[in-house]
C-alpha cells in the first residue's frame, strides 16, 4: 500500500513538473549576472586633471537569450571621484518592464572627475533577464571594474567653476549668477541703455529719489521677466537667445531703432505713445506699468553680451531641462544687472528738478541724442567692416545738422535723414549676408572622424571652429585671428583646424551643436587624438590669448 501512495505521489509530481518546466530540468540555465555578463572600458585616457572633460566608451557583453533594463543601468566611480554629465546608450526595445537592450552594447559616457584619484574603480549597476516564454529576472547587481587612469588635481577654469557651483550648492549658484549679472551690466551692450534709462526713469520721477528708486525696480523687473522668458526657453527647447541676437537683422533693426531716438532727441520730431496709452500707463499706473514694459525692451536690447557666464548658465538650464531654474537662475541673473539701472533710476531724477527754462536743457537733449548715435554705431559695428567710419560720417549727420544749421530741423527733414541712413544700414547688411566664410557645411561628423584620426595619427589636436555666416563675432575671429601668422604657424604644426559653417539649419547641424553643447557662435573647441574635448572658448579672442590657450593645453 505504501508503496503504491509512493509511485502515485511521483507520478503526480512528474505530471506536475512536466506543466510548469516543459522542456525538463537540463534547458534550465546556469546562469550568474555578475560573472556571465562582461564589462570593459575603452578610450579612458591615461592621464587627466580634476574639471577636465572626458569620454568613453562602457562596453557591456550580454549572452545571447538575455537582456538588460536600461532603466535600470547606473555608471559611477567608487568614492563620488566622478560627475557623470550624460550616459549615452542604443535604443532598445519597449516592453512592458521598460526598454531593454541585449548583445554588445557600447555606451557613451561624459563627464569630469572632481577630486584626484589613481586607478578609479568603475561601478556598473544593471538587471539582467532571460528571454523566451519562461523569463526570469535575476535581482540587479554591482560589477566593479578596475581602470589605470591617473587623475591629478587641476586648475578650474571661471566656467567650470561656475558650473560646478550650479552642481553644488542653489545658494551659492545664485550669489555668483547674481555677481555676474552686476558684472554684465558693464558690458558695451548695456551701456548704451543708460541715457535711455535716465531720460525715461528722470522724467519720470520728477526729481523725487523715492519715486525714481520705485519706477527703477519696475524696470528692473521688466529686464528680469524678459531673461526668465529666455530662461524657461532655454530650458523646455535646449537652446538659448545668443544665435538669434547675433543675428545681422536684428542688429540692424537696434541701430534703426537708436538712430531714431536720436533724431528726436536733435528735435527733428517728437516720439510719443499714442494718447490712450499715455493715459493708461501715466495717470493711473504711476509710470509703473510704462517702466515694466521699457524693462522687457532694455533686455532684449542688452541681450548680443554672451559672455563666459550667461553661456555655461543657458548652457547648464538647457541640459537640466528645468523649467523652474530656468526661471530662478536667468531672473537672478537680471536682477544682478539691474543694479546699475536702480542706481542711476534713483540718481537720475535730479536731472529733472533742475531749472526748467535756459538753452542748458537743449544741450543736455543733444549730448543724449549724441549717446544715441553712438549707441547705435556700437550695436551695428560688427556688420558695417570697412565701411565703418563712412556710416560713422553719416550717423553724425543729422547732429551736425541740428547744432549748425537748426533751422532747417523739421519732421520732414527727419524723416528723409532716417531714411538715408536706414537704406545703406540694410544695403551693406546684405552684402556681408553674401560674403560666405569657407567651411564645412555638411556631413560634419565625418569630417570630425576623419580629424580625430589624423591627429591621433600625427599626435596632434583637433581645434573645431562652429561659425554661422551671420556672426559678427566669427568674421573678427576670421580675420583677425585664423589669418595672423604666429596662429597659422601654431596650427599647421600642431593641430588639425576645422572650420564648420553651421549656418545651414538641418537636423545633422542641430544634431552636432547639440552634442558639443554649442550654443553661441563663435564657439572653438580643442580635442584630443581620443576624441575628448580638452578645453573650449566662446566668442572672439585675439591672436595672443588663442595662442596663450593653446599653448596651455601641452
Amino acid at each position: 500500500m505504501k508503496k503504491l501512495i509512493l509511485f502515485m505521489f511521483i507520478a503526480v509530481s512528474t505530471l506536475t513538473f512536466a506543466q510548469f518546466f516543459p522542456q525538463g530540468v537540463q534547458d534550465i540555465p546556469s546562469f550568474d549576472p555578475k560573472t556571465d555578463i562582461k564589462v570593459s572600458v575603452e578610450g579612458l585616457p591615461s592621464k587627466t586633471k580634476t574639471g577636465q572633460p572626458i569620454l568613453f566608451n562602457l562596453i557591456i557583453d550580454v549572452p545571447h537569450g538575455y537582456h538588460i533594463t536600461k532603466e535600470m543601468l547606473t555608471v559611477k566611480f567608487k568614492d563620488n571621484a566622478f560627475k557623470v554629465d550624460k550616459i549615452l546608450s542604443p535604443k532598445g526595445e519597449k516592453t512592458n518592464l521598460g526598454e531593454v537592450i541585449g548583445g554588445k552594447i557600447s555606451i557613451a559616457v561624459s563627464g569630469k572627475f572632481v577630486k584626484p584619484v589613481n586607478s578609479p574603480i568603475l561601478e556598473v549597476g544593471y538587471q539582467a533577464c532571460s528571454e523566451g516564454e519562461n523569463a526570469v529576472c535575476f535581482p540587479p547587481v554591482t560589477k566593479e571594474v578596475k581602470t589605470s587612469i591617473s587623475v591629478e588635481k587641476g586648475k578650474l577654469t571661471l566656467e567650470q567653476r561656475v558650473a560646478g557651483a550650479l552642481d553644488s550648492s542653489v545658494m551659492l549658484a545664485l550669489l555668483l549668477i547674481f555677481i555676474g549679472g552686476i558684472l554684465a551690466s558693464f558690458t558695451p551692450c548695456v551701456y548704451p541703455v543708460i541715457p535711455l534709462t535716465m531720460a525715461y526713469v528722470g522724467a519720470k520721477s520728477e526729481g523725487n529719489k523715492l519715486k525714481g528708486f520705485i519706477i527703477s525696480v519696475a524696470l528692473v523687473l521688466g529686464i528680469a521677466t524678459t531673461y526668465s522668458i529666455l530662461g524657461i526657453i532655454s530650458a523646455t527647447t535646449g537652446s538659448a537667445f545668443g544665435s538669434f541676437t547675433q543675428s545681422p537683422f536684428f542688429i540692424v533693426f537696434l541701430g534703426f531703432i537708436f538712430i531714431a531716438m536720436g533724431l528726436s532727441m536733435f528735435g527733428y520730431y517728437d516720439i510719443q505713445l499714442p494718447y490712450t496709452w499715455n493715459t493708461k500707463l501715466q495717470p493711473k499706473k504711476k509710470g509703473l506699468i510704462g517702466a515694466f514694459l521699457m524693462g522687457m525692451a532694455t533686455g532684449i536690447l542688452a541681450a548680443p553680451c554672451v559672455g563666459p557666464i550667461i553661456v555655461v548658465l543657458l548652457t547648464w538650464v538647457a541640459k537640466t531641462g528645468s523649467v523652474f531654474k530656468g526661471f530662478i537662475f536667468l531672473f537672478d541673473f537680471a536682477l544682478g544687472m539691474g543694479v546699475l539701472f536702480v542706481l542711476i533710476g534713483t540718481f537720475s531724477g535730479v536731472l529733472a528738478s533742475l531749472p526748467k527754462a535756459g538753452n542748458w536743457m537743449i544741450k543736455v537733449k543733444y549730448i543724449f541724442g549724441i549717446l544715441f548715435i553712438i549707441a547705435a554705431l556700437l550695436f551695428t559695428k560688427p556688420i558695417l567692416g570697412k565701411y565703418f567710419w563712412l556710416f560713422a560720417v553719416l550717423f553724425f549727420l543729422p547732429a551736425l545738422i541740428a547744432m549748425f544749421y537748426h533751422k532747417i530741423v523739421s519732421k520732414k527733414t527727419g524723416v528723409i535723414l532716417l531714411i538715408l541712413i536706414t537704406i545703406p544700414l540694410i544695403g551693406v547688411n546684405f552684402l556681408g549676408a553674401k560674403k560666405q566664410q569657407s567651411g564645412i557645411s555638411s556631413n560634419y561628423e565625418a569630417h570630425i572622424s576623419q580629424a580625430i584620426s589624423e591627429a591621433k595619427a600625427e599626435n596632434k589636436i583637433v581645434v573645431i571652429d562652429f561659425f554661422t555666416d551671420w556672426c559678427a563675432a566669427c568674421e573678427e575671429l576670421e580675420k583677425y585671428t585664423w589669418s595672423n601668422d604666429k596662429v597659422k604657424e601654431y596650427l599647421n604644426n600642431n593641430a588639425v583646424f576645422l572650420k564648420l559653417n553651421m549656418t545651414p539649419k538641418t537636423k545633422e547641424s542641430e544634431g552636432v551643436l547639440k552634442k558639443y553643447n554649442v550654443i553661441g557662435f563663435p564657439t572653438v573647441v580643442f580635442i584630443d587624438g581620443n576624441g575628448k574635448e580638452i578645453k573650449r572658448f566662446f566668442g572672439f579672442v585675439k591672436p595672443k590669448k588663442f595662442l596663450k590657450i593653446a599653448e596651455g593645453l601641452k
